[in-house]
């Protein structure tokens, strides 16, 4: 494998930093954003919670910590909780008890989704705060105990559900009064009265009997979307930590994506054992290539006898060899002889191969193959 050359580790280095920065800077995709107060973008309610806060005449703030606490710390009555989510969120039995004290919930969204129904996908319905409009076909059918609030032809948007003393009204979609609805005559000023209880006289598809006084206090839940205050003093909990803060947040990812590219840097860049060495390309063997080029030529005319012819006096010079006899040929029975002495093996053994190269007959391809095996078989007998 050719090695990365330092233009492409540094590029490589430069491309996952961007990734970085670019998913910090631009992260729309965020579920948990979805109804932020803090949200700039389409699905945000930045818009139309800073129009509560200048035109409502109540005293609104963001709630950053767990309803838990929210239920133990402000228990008084006459309060309302917003929550703006696209998640299915529970109710649980503290914040229930809070509601039937004498409070109001207010969830837009929430809820598992209701189902699409035959109305159009832009809808405009009328109310008393103007023409509230819609970008979705789904309606919801509340039961029979839900006051309906905004209706049409096709079932819910809004409904009212008592609770005790309290009441806990819902919105099915989540982008009711989104960013994205700012320029629509209603939508806006319909969530507003229903926060403030400031409502108009009912009509045929509007009826507002949520509350008739002026809330104490508005909460809107910002828990639920990341953003979290520093706990309070008297709370049982451990110091703050950056790491559990930046682990909840978005930029966990962030740093997630820089630690993968400083491993690969890491790894692309450490060299050890010095610069990678490249493989050098084998040598050929002219020697063996000529040996396989000339069998081939030799195979192919069936030149048998002339192989045998060349191959046997060179058998019997490496027999002699590993008997210590000298590269000079000797005779048959001298060979024999020695080879019987060292071996004790039986002479025919030795003898048939010696007189095989000498008779005069037309060796097949077969016969010679045989020859050459009983010789190898033979160089392989043990030396005494």
């Amino acid at each position: 494998m050719k090695p990365l050359s330092p233009g492409v580790k540094v590029a490589i280095i430069v491309v996952f930093v961007a990734l970085g920065l670019f998913a910090m800077l631009w992260n729309p995709a965020n579920p948990r954003q979805v109804g932020s107060t803090y949200g700039q973008t389409p699905a945000g309610y930045g818009a139309w919670y800073a129009q509560l806060q200048t035109q409502s005449g109540v005293q609104v703030e963001r709630w950053q910590r767990p309803s838990a606490e929210l239920v133990e710390r402000h228990p008084e009555t006459g309060q309302v909780f917003v929550q703006v989510t696209q998640d299915y969120i529970g109710l649980s039995e503290s914040l229930s008890d809070w509601i039937e004290s004498g409070n109001i919930l207010i969830q837009i969204g929430g809820q598992p989704q209701p189902p699409v129904s035959d109305a159009p996908f832009r809808s405009e319905i009328s109310s008393p705060q103007g023409t509230v409009v819609l970008e979705t076909r789904r309606r919801a059918m509340p039961d029979d105990a839900s006051e309906l609030l905004l209706v049409d032809d096709y079932g819910a948007i809004a409904w009212s559900t008592p609770r005790g003393l309290g009441q806990i009204v819902r919105i099915a979609p989540p982008y009711f009064a989104a960013n994205a609805y700012q320029n629509a005559p209603g939508n806006f000023a319909f969530l507003t009265a229903l926060v403030t209880g400031k409502t108009n006289p009912p009509t045929k598809e509007v009826r507002f009997d949520v509350s008739q006084t002026q809330p104490q206090q508005v909460w809107v839940d910002e828990y639920l979307h990341g953003h979290v205050d520093a706990p309070s003093p008297d709370a049982a909990e451990t110091d703050p930590n950056i790491w559990q803060y930046l682990l909840g947040t978005p930029l966990a990812i962030v740093m997630l994506q820089g630690a993968i590219a400083l491993i690969i840097a890491l790894l692309a860049l450490n060299q050890r054992f010095g610069l990678p060495q490249p493989l050098s390309e084998p040598r050929p063997n002219n020697s063996q290539a000529y040996i396989e080029a000339l069998a081939a030529v030799l195979s192919k005319a069936e030149q048998q006898n002339f192989v045998v012819e060349l191959l046997a006096p060179e058998q019997q010079r490496q027999l002699q060899v590993q008997l210590g006899l000298g590269s000079g040929l000797l005779k048959e029975s001298e060979l024999v002889a020695a080879w019987v002495a060292q071996t004790g093996q039986p002479p025919e053994l030795l003898q048939k191969l010696l007189r095989q190269a000498q008779r005069d007959r037309r060796w097949s391809q077969a016969q010679l193959v045989q020859w050459l095996q009983q010789w190898h078989q033979l160089h392989q007998t043990p030396l005494g």
